[in-house]
């Protein structure tokens, strides 16, 4: 009978030891495709207590390729609405969808599938990428192979017009355009329009005629601004990766503060005069009022257009190239350079009659960019600087351009009391601890812990034998890990949890870049995927049965707090 106890107590063990192990991720998610007629099938086969996110499935053709995709949707999920990461929705046990393949001439395609799931347990995969390779000929398409992808920086988000939503795609298109209109109206733009309208229209013509000719010059100016926006969202991934590194931050927040300097007049942003003058002796040899003549000034515009847009149109460059959507930013810039051309549109058919006159008001619009550019800058270095201190800097450059504006000058302009306000809030606010910035009224509950950063395995060796003596704590943590973020809000930042960490040594490996030195720091320690939470004694052993994996609750954690520091 004892024998039989120890048996079943054994297996217990067994199968508890086996739950809190991540499985590899091709168990976990185990991925197939399969061709049916001409559409690709995508297989994924979820482990029981595992889930993909909807929102992490992105499917791309890898180029050069003549093979497109067509329209296909991703099926509902089960949805889920959080207090910390909003509402999103996840699929279990098994998922298929459909994609349409179109243009099937005979070649070899490679199709990149992204995505990523979690446990229900807590832990996060890294996204993953498979290459699925499509021979199509004659006799039909077929997947002659499937392979993980492995590029040489993180693997952006593989979004295409047919996965992005209709919703933010629209408000980006709105926004940019609108921004357009604002440019148009700056000092140095508005003084130009006139000198436009002439060099297009060149002559007496229709009303019919001279909007055609407008708006082919508007097209071509939105083009060359498109061609900026695609090469800005191509390159945006390498950009990504770059903006992981603190020192890059701040030369990034530097060079938005000098975008924003010039926009007060302190400098301008423009190329030499005698660039100018080329381009303008370009065009005079150019036939006037033809429309080629008409598209060839509007893609040139782009240079010539005046310092007024240059910082703007930078900033607007390096956010579409932050964000590494390749199709959106094109669009995005697009619109923008169509926002631009509303003016020339109205003084090329009507001759101007419902333009507003120059005045005051359009420095008002170019140091409104000055401001916004220094509200960029200040959120570029969030992740270097402590939410309060800048919540203080948004308050400061709210109060700052609230007087330079003339506040107190013109005492009823209430939007500029309103502005005026605001930034006296967040100043107060951030000098009280406050660090939410969409409430800022909301009193932060402590502070989060302070980590000191490893990377390699040698790192980890090196702050094991400097710690002697001490316990210390290894946290794996990575931004795309959504339990990590729980953890952060509803467990690191408990005073409670703090005080109890009070002696330990807080290390913590940021696997973001899932890199080759992440995986064989991950490696070394058998860890699967973050979070998961190691500590060590003090002669630097692991303390095997204090691991957590995957995210738990703060009293779980003090629990096992309590059994490993006795």
């Amino acid at each position: 009978m004892k024998k039989i106890l120890l048996g079943v107590w054994l297996c217990l063990i067994s199968i508890q030891a086996f739950a809190l192990t991540p499985l590899p991720v091709n168990q976990a998610f185990e991925f197939n495709a399969i061709t049916q007629q001409n559409s690709i099938i995508l297989k994924w086969n979820i482990a029981p207590t595992y889930q993909l996110y909807r929102e992490r499935i992105h499917v791309k053709i890898l180029p050069p390729s003549e093979l497109t995709l067509g329209n296909f949707e991703l099926p509902q999920g089960i949805a889920h609405d959080d207090a910390i990461l909003g509402h999103y929705e996840v699929y279990q046990d098994a998922l298929t969808i459909t994609v349409p393949l179109e243009n099937t001439q005979p070649s070899e395609s490679t199709l990149l599938v992204e995505y990523q799931g979690c446990s229900t347990d807590g832990f996060c995969y890294p996204p993953e990428t498979r290459a699925v390779t499509l021979q199509i000929s004659q006799f039909g398409t077929q997947v002659v192979d499937i392979s993980p992808y492995q590029a040489n920086q993180i693997p952006q988000a593989l979004e295409t017009p047919e996965n992005l939503s209709l919703e933010t795609v629209l408000l980006s298109l709105l926004t940019f355009f609108g921004l357009g209109i604002l440019l148009a109206f700056t000092p140095c733009v508005l003084p130009m329009i006139p000198i436009l309208s002439s060099l297009i229209v060149g002559r007496k013509t229709s009303k019919g005629r001279a909007f055609s000719l407008s708006l082919t010059y508007v097209i071509g100016m939105a083009l060359a601004y498109a061609a900026a926006g695609l090469s800005a969202g191509y390159f945006g991934s390498s950009l990504q990766v770059a903006l992981q590194q603190s020192w890059v931050l701040i030369v990034f927040a530097a060079v938005f503060i000098a975008l924003a300097l010039s926009m007060f007049g302190l400098y301008d942003l423009q190329l030499p005069s005698r660039w100018h003058n080329a381009l303008f002796k370009f065009h005079q040899k150019r036939p006037t009022g033809t429309y080629i003549s008409a598209f060839i000034m509007g893609a040139l515009s782009i240079l010539i257009a005046s310092p007024c847009i240059s910082a703007p149109l930078v900033a607007a460059l390096a956010y579409i190239g932050k964000s590494g959507h390749t199709t959106l930013g094109g669009l995005a810039l697009f619109s923008m350079g169509l926002g631009m051309g509303i003016p020339l549109l109205i003084l090329g058919t009507l001759g101007g009659k419902l333009l507003p006159k120059a005045g005051e008001w359009m420095n008002v619009v170019k140091t409104f960019f000055g401001i916004l550019l220094l509200m960029t800058s200040v959120w570029i270095l969030y992740r270097i600087l402590s939410p309060s201190i800048c919540m203080i800097l948004w308050g400061l450059i709210a109060i700052g351009s609230s007087i330079y504006w003339g506040v107190f000058k013109y005492k009823k302009r209430m939007f500029l009391w309103a502005w005026l306000l605001i930034g006296i809030v967040y100043f107060s606010a951030g000098l009280m601890g406050h660090q939410n910035p969409f409430n800022p009224f909301e009193k932060a509950n402590s502070t989060h812990l302070s980590f000191t950063r490893i990377k390699t395995t040698a790192d980890l060796e090196h702050a094991l034998q400097a710690n002697r003596g001490h316990y210390v704590m290894v946290d794996f943590y990575a931004d795309w890990c959504s339990s990590c973020i729980v953890m952060k809000y509803t467990v690191f930042n408990q005073p409670d949890v703090q005080a109890a960490l009070n002696n330990v040594v807080l290390l913590q490996a940021d696997v973001t870049a899932n890199d080759t030195e992440d995986k064989a720091l991950e490696k070394s320690l058998g860890v699967f995927a973050p979070p998961t939470i190691i500590f060590f004694d003090e002669n630097g052993k692991e303390i095997t049965d204090a691991r957590i994996v995957g995210d738990v609750t703060k009293n779980k954690f003090q629990q096992v707090l309590g059994k490993s520091f006795k």
